[in-house]
């Protein structure tokens, strides 16, 4: 017969842990076999569960070369991203990555991983990068530049209004942002249209034409203020 003392040692030592299967990682945008009209698309995939703490991602897209399959493009071809240390799930284009090309098909995939051990790994979709060929689609399309990218100092003229993309990683919220006029300081910029983040990518348009404050070959500074709460100022030259 076990001694009573021993047995409450045992019950001591008893505990319940409850295991949590891996799920798969999905990927979501661009969606598989998709055509698309973007030269710098937005990637974005489901984050891996369960949480790992210390986990990251690597997102790797190349060009799907004549007679390949999604997966011999990504073993034997020159990535066109190949970037590590993602703590989100999703990324923006890279800045130093080369844009996409019309009519070629490319491949992605996304993988978790933890020091030197790879915890998950997505399929492998592809896409086909296909606009329609006209003039005010190419000219739309290229209106639109990463605010990311903006901020760094590159020119930008506001023909009547700014465009710009920007990615929400947070709740649905409110557009923080001010203009200020560089040319003449005096000259205040109000009555400015109110704008919502949605969560993920936004295209942003701030019609400035019907805006007495805005003239012509003048410089403003756009401040925004981004959902992380870091701020962006953007210089641009107003054109009517």
């Amino acid at each position: 017969m076990m001694h009573l003392a021993t047995q409450e040692l045992l019950l001591e030592q008893t505990f319940i842990h409850e295991l949590e299967p891996a799920a798969p990682l999905n990927l979501v945008e661009p969606y598989d076999r998709d055509e698309i009209c973007e030269q710098r698309p937005l990637l974005s995939w489901q984050p891996h569960i369960p949480l790992t703490a210390g986990a990251q991602y690597q997102v790797v897209l190349t060009e799907i070369k004549d007679r390949q399959n999604g997966i011999e493009a990504l073993q034997y071809n020159l990535p066109i991203i190949n970037q590590k240390g993602i703590m989100a799930n999703l990324i923006m284009y890279p800045a130093v990555a080369r844009d996409l090309e019309r009519g070629k098909r490319y491949a992605w995939q996304v993988t978790a991983y933890k020091g030197n051990t790879v915890l998950n790994r997505s399929e492998v979709w592809s896409f086909t990068m296909k606009c329609p060929d006209t003039t005010a689609t190419k000219q739309l399309e290229l209106s639109y530049r990463d605010i990311e990218d903006l901020a760094k100092g590159n020119f930008y003229m506001a023909q009547g209004r700014l465009s710009f993309i920007l990615v929400n990683s947070y709740a649905e919220q409110p557009l923080q942002y001010a203009i200020s006029c560089l040319t003449d300081p005096k000259l205040k910029v109000k009555n400015l249209p109110k704008k919502t983040l949605a969560r993920g990518k936004n295209k942003v348009d701030i019609d400035l034409g019907d805006n007495r404050a805005f003239r012509q070959d003048y410089s403003y500074m756009l401040t925004v203020v981004m959902p992380n709460g870091q701020l962006k100022n953007l210089r641009f030259v107003y054109k009517e």
